[in-house]
């Protein structure tokens, strides 16, 4: 499926969008861990690390997808899904963790 410059860009728009709010509530996850003392755990610490790795694994797609040409765009944008997926369900793993300690 190709796609206008007008979609891919709206894509692209959609995407970073999604990353801030990834790195918004990742940073209230922090908070709340600090609240809530289990920052000292090392399995919390572990979910931090997977969902660092995550977030940098969509930047990289994004960074990519923002680089490739019209045809190869659609397969990069799936890359993306993906590792977006990846990523909200590490967030959901740690957060149901930090919620569980408290």
């Amino acid at each position: 499926m190709l796609l206008s410059d007008a979609q891919k860009k709206e894509y692209q728009a959609q995407f970073q969008d999604k990353l801030r709010q990834v790195n918004q509530q990742m940073d209230e996850l922090r908070l709340e861990a600090k609240l809530a003392k289990m920052e000292a755990s090392s399995q919390w610490q572990q979910r931090m690390e997977d969902l660092r790795q995550k977030k940098q694994e969509a930047e990289r797609v994004l960074a990519k997808m923002q680089q490739n040409s019209p045809d190869a765009w659609s397969e990069v944008k799936d890359g993306f899904q993906k590792a977006f997926g990846d990523l909200q369900t590490s967030f959901d793993a740690a957060f149901k963790h930090l919620k569980s300690g408290l």
